[in-house]
């Protein structure tokens, strides 16, 4: 149920409104938000869901960034929502490992994208790293699909973002 709402979320994303941009600006670094400007319009919508739930609960400033650029890996892969919705698929059915493996042994540009995609959270904190980002948005991103403790992020908060996040 969790993935059909997002697929329909990402399909009927409405663009970001000014007043919207000018929140995550104020919310974000230089390097956060160049970084969160490169996400679809779907993803942009879904990360500032994610983040005024954390707003809500009172949660501070570094949580709110860390969810607004949770997903800034996925840019790597390039992929649509119609191939993020196989990919996903894809994974459910063979396993993500398998995959990842079958990208790495044999290459290509479609299965190098799915893998790409897969490992969104991975590359997002070596781009938020590099973008010079606050710790918790690079914890955040590199462990917001791992099950338990997260390193650097206090079990609450991590609890909190998991929640906001729907996974």
């Amino acid at each position: 149920m969790h993935l059909a709402l997002r697929f329909l979320g990402s399909t009927l994303a409405l663009p970001v409104r000014r007043s919207e941009l000018a929140w995550v600006a104020n919310h974000l670094r230089g390097g956060e938000w160049a970084l969160w400007l490169r996400q679809t319009r779907a993803d942009k919508r879904h990360t500032l869901g994610v983040a005024r739930r954390i707003q809500r609960a009172g949660l501070g400033k570094d949580a709110v960034a860390a969810a607004l650029v949770h997903d800034v890996g996925k840019t790597q892969s390039g992929l649509g929502v119609a191939a993020r919705v196989a990919v996903t698929l894809a994974a459910l059915v063979l396993g993500r490992q398998n995959i990842l493996e079958r990208a790495q042994r044999r290459g290509g540009s479609r299965l190098q994208r799915a893998a790409e995609y897969l490992r969104h959270d991975e590359l997002g904190a070596a781009m938020l790293q590099a973008a010079g980002a606050r710790r918790m948005a690079i914890a955040w991103a590199g462990g917001h699909h791992s099950p338990g403790d997260i390193p650097g992020i206090p079990a609450e908060i991590a609890e909190a973002l998991r929640l906001a996040d729907g996974d």
